[in-house]
C-alpha cells in the first residue's frame, strides 16, 4: 500500500542481453567504455542518439545502477546512448563529471529514461512497515523458477528482525504495567 508511492518512475524496456563492446572493458566505469544492449521487445518510448539512460534491477527505479544527467550544454553525461536501432543499443559512458554506473547492465534490468522520483514521507514509512510481499513464494513456485538459498535465509533474518522489534515494542509497553 504504501511502497508503490515511495519511488516514482516507469520502465520503458528490459533488458535481454547485454555486453561489453570491447571484452577488455567488462566493468563500465571508466570514460568512453561501450556496451551492446539488447531489449526483450522495443522500448515503449522512443530512445535517441544522445539520451541520457538509467537501468537498474527493480521495475518501480529503486536503487538504479546506472544513470546520467544534463550538464550545462545540455548534453548527457553518464549513460548515454550511442546507438539506437529498433531493441539494439549501444550505451557509452561519456562526459567529465558525470555518474559512474556501479555495475554494467545485466539480463533483466529494466531501462528507464528519467531518474527515479522519492517520495521521502512514503519511503520513510515503507522503510518501518513490515513487508509481507516478500513472504510470497507462489509467483516463482508457479513460473517453477527455483527459490535461492541466500533468499531464503535473507527471508529468515528478516522474520527474526520483525519478531524481535515486536516483542520488543511489546515490552516498551507493558513493563510498567501489572497485567498478572
Amino acid at each position: 500500500m504504501v511502497g508503490r508511492h515511495a519511488y516514482r518512475n516507469h520502465s520503458v524496456a528490459v533488458i535481454r542481453s547485454a555486453s561489453p563492446v570491447l571484452a577488455s572493458q567488462p566493468l563500465f566505469n571508466e570514460r568512453g567504455e561501450k556496451y551492446d544492449v539488447h531489449l526483450r521487445v522495443p522500448p515503449k518510448a522512443e530512445i535517441h542518439e544522445g539520451d541520457g539512460l538509467f537501468y537498474g534491477a527493480n521495475p518501480n527505479g529503486f536503487m538504479l545502477a546506472g544513470g546520467s544527467r544534463q550538464n550545462p550544454q545540455g548534453q548527457a553525461e553518464g549513460v548515454t546512448v550511442k546507438a539506437s536501432e529498433g531493441s539494439d543499443l549501444v550505451l557509452e559512458l561519456r562526459g567529465d563529471d558525470g555518474p559512474i554506473p556501479t555495475r554494467p547492465p545485466t539480463t533483466g534490468d529494466q531501462v528507464f529514461l528519467t531518474p527515479t522520483e522519492v517520495n521521502l514521507g512514503a519511503a520513510a514509512l515503507y522503510a518501518v512497515l513490515p513487508n509481507f510481499q516478500h513472504y510470497w513464494l507462489i509467483d516463482a513456485v508457479a513460473m517453477n523458477s527455483p527459490i535461492p538459498p541466500r533468499h531464503l535465509g535473507l527471508l529468515a533474518a528478516y522474520a527474526a528482525t520483525q519478531i524481535l522489534a515486536c516483542l520488543g515494542l511489546g515490552i516498551a509497553l507493558f513493563q510498567t504495567r501489572d497485567v498478572g
